[in-house]
């Protein structure tokens, strides 16, 4: 009797190699491809283990609010990044947008104060939720591009992470 099981399709499991990446180490920051570019599996903020967890994250190509306007159609100034975050990282990201979008909720219900005339919960509600909105934002783990071109996004990372990257000189 066979008491191995086989792994999983969907999901690698623990013991199953890293699979491969596409970053580079390019002076200061990291290098990926801005179409299906691929990160290893760890997290970016502090080098633990992803678990194969991936935050997708939308990078603006370089493009100035005038011409946005003009031009709606974003499908060609955007990419989509897959940023690796760990356990505890994954949690303050969610932490940080339920108390952003409940900042939202209590502006919303601040302003109803307002339409209904009651001065005091209005002031209360506007500060509760600019307070909720500002800590919500902070806690949000959002990385920044430092450069976005036509094929390569440079993001930041820790230097544990850039370490063990190879450098693009390398190559």
């Amino acid at each position: 009797m066979n008491t191995e099981q086989s792994p999983s399709p969907y999901r690698q499991s623990a013991h199953d190699p890293i699979p491969e990446h596409d970053a580079v180490r390019d002076g200061r920051f990291v290098r990926i491809p801005a179409e299906d570019g691929r990160l290893p599996d760890r997290c970016i903020l502090c080098n633990a283990p992803a678990d194969f967890y991936r935050k997708h994250q939308k990078v603006r190509r370089g493009r100035t609010l005038p011409l946005a306007i003009l031009d709606p159609d974003d499908s060609n100034h955007t990419c989509l990044i897959e940023v690796p975050l760990c356990p505890s990282h994954r949690r303050r990201d969610a932490l940080g947008s339920s108390l952003t979008y409940g900042g939202y909720v209590v502006l919303v219900a601040a302003m109803l104060f307002m339409i209904a005339g009651w001065l005091w919960p209005m002031i209360g509600g506007l500060g509760l939720g600019l307070v909720l909105m500002l800590v919500g934002g902070a806690l949000r783990v959002v990385v920044r591009p430092v450069q976005v071109s036509h094929d390569s996004v440079w993001i930041r990372a820790c230097q544990p992470f850039m370490s063990s990257i190879p450098a693009a000189e390398d190559l």
